[in-house]
């Protein structure tokens, strides 16, 4: 067993929540993390990632949700996540990193940033880092 076969059997179980509006975007995230190790459920928008969390907030290890979404921003939903569970990291996924607000980050308590483009092995990394 080689060290990349030790990397992805850490991962294999490790659930994550990924949550985009953008359809395109969402599919290639998932399909990359997948592709990582990773047990990838998709929501595409905050409100179906919420129908989901409402229900089985506990099936899950991580949430990974894009910023710039219409009628419930990615700090939103990561709030609204709080309301439900302390316990659950959430990345925020964006390409607006200096427009987001450092107080509203903390007190939504966002894991990390993750800038668009990102690479796999990159967000591979924050990932790791945030578990």
């Amino acid at each position: 067993m080689n060290m990349t076969d030790n990397q992805n059997e850490e991962k294999n179980g490790f659930r994550i929540l990924v949550v985009d509006d953008d359809p395109g975007m969402l599919e290639v995230t998932a399909l990359l993390l997948g592709h990582e190790g990773y047990n990838v459920t998709k929501a595409v928008g905050s409100s179906e990632a919420l129908i989901i969390l409402k229900e089985e907030h506990t099936l899950f290890d991580l949430v990974l949700t894009d910023y710039n979404m219409p009628v419930i921003n990615g700090i939103d939903l990561a709030m609204s996540i709080r309301e439900l569970t302390n316990d659950l990291p959430v990345i925020l996924y964006t390409g607006k990193n200096d427009s987001i607000n450092e107080m509203l980050k903390e007190k939504a308590r966002i894991s990390a940033v993750a800038t668009k483009p990102c690479t796999v092995n990159r967000l591979d990394e924050i990932i790791k880092d945030v578990i």
